[in-house]
Parts: structure tokens; C-alpha cells; sequence
């Protein structure tokens, strides 16, 4: 499992990261995610705590999962964040 300290939550467990580049359609400049930090359900949507490359912690976002455009990315960080949740 791959970990960056910036990724520990408050209780100090480890969460599962995913790097990965990805464009976004929305424009034509491209992001970099540096991380996927977690996940969560709002109104039967999923939505990815995405913290962006060269980005401070404190600007990391919530993206709906199809802002994420890497079926790769998010596939890894399904498996990743599987066996967190086993651990935890």
C-alpha cells in the first residue's frame, strides 16, 4: 500500500494514495492528482478526496467520481481503500 504522511487522518491511521495525471473536460489545462485520500457518499453520488499536485493539504477537494477520469486510478484506490477498511 502506498502512504504519504500528509495523508494521516487525525486519529493518525494511514489512508491509501493513488497518483495518477488526469485532464479534466471542463478546460484544457491539466491537474495532477498527487493523491486520492478517501471516499464518501453524498445525495447517491460518490466523491473522492482528491489532494492536487503542487497544492497545499488544506486545498485538497471532494470530485465526483466522474471528474476522475482514470478508470485505472480509481479501480487501484478501490482496492487500496478495500483493504484499509479491513485493517482499520
Amino acid at each position: 500500500m502506498l502512504f504519504r504522511s500528509s495523508s494521516l487522518d487525525l486519529r493518525g491511521s494511514p489512508r491509501p494514495c493513488i497518483k495518477q495525471k488526469i485532464t479534466t473536460e471542463t478546460n484544457t489545462q491539466i491537474y495532477e492528482i498527487d493523491a486520492l485520500l478517501d471516499k464518501r457518499r453524498r445525495a447517491n453520488t460518490t466523491e473522492y478526496l482528491v489532494k492536487w499536485a503542487g497544492y497545499k493539504f488544506s486545498e485538497s477537494t471532494w470530485e465526483p467520481k466522474e471528474n476522475i477520469k482514470s478508470k485505472s486510478l480509481l479501480k487501484n484506490f478501490e482496492k487500496e481503500y478495500k483493504l484499509f477498511k479491513k485493517v482499520k
